[in-house]
């Protein structure tokens, strides 16, 4: 189950829309060729890689070999043709999560086109996708690798994805309480699952 502070998330049925909604899908208008607009920054700014759209978050710790990353996640939309909103969710597909998780949502200020690079160094990236505007904090609690997640997006998420109308969307993540071995969305590459976001229109049709 995953809980927002302070507030029981929405719930929507896998694969359904219902009238007087849109779908975006991180598939759509892909910079890279079968390659999602979604992925992972690795600190203190390492992007996840060539061809490789995986957007764990949280703090990555193995003794053999050694690894000890911490890792923001984000999400890219074309919003091209978006209805004006008055609600705006975000789907994703658990994968692995090793332990309960408050996951955080926040403004990204880095273009679509910087934020999806395959390859390359920037700090400023990677500190972008845990800073800004807040677009709320979840708690997750642990649950099946099949299970598709739903984050409502606070008044600030849904006023920006208003002003982002006409062109791409990005949410970044972060797990700024995960301690070592602590993440969500392991092994979430390859194009697998589940990258929807579902606005919900404020000018229902008649």
């Amino acid at each position: 189950m995953i809980r927002r502070v302070g507030l029981l998330v929405l719930l929507i049925t896998v694969g359904a829309v219902a009238t007087g909604c849109m779908a975006f899908s991180t598939a759509d208008s892909p910079f890279h060729q079968g390659v999602r607009n979604q992925g992972s920054w690795v600190e203190p700014g390492h992007a996840s890689g060539p061809g490789n759209d995986n957007y764990l978050v949280g703090w990555v710790y193995e003794q053999d070999p050694f690894t000890d990353w911490n890792v923001r996640n984000y999400f890219t939309f074309d919003v091209t043709d978006a209805c004006e909103a008055e609600r705006v969710i975000l789907r994703a597909t658990r994968f692995l999560q090793t332990a309960p998780i408050t996951y955080a949502l926040y403004d990204v200020s880095t273009s679509a086109g910087d934020l999806n690079v395959e390859s390359g160094e920037n700090h400023e990236i990677y500190a972008d996708l845990g800073s800004g505007a807040s677009f709320g904090t979840f708690n997750v609690s642990q649950g099946d690798d099949s299970d598709v997640l739903t984050f409502p997006l606070n008044s600030a998420g849904v006023a920006a994805f208003n002003a982002a109308r006409g062109g791409f969307f990005s949410i970044g993540g972060a797990a700024p309480n995960a301690s070592q071995g602590q993440y969500l969305f392991g092994a979430s590459g390859f194009s697998q699952g589940v990258q929807h976001l579902i606005a919900v229109c404020a000018d229902q049709p008649t």
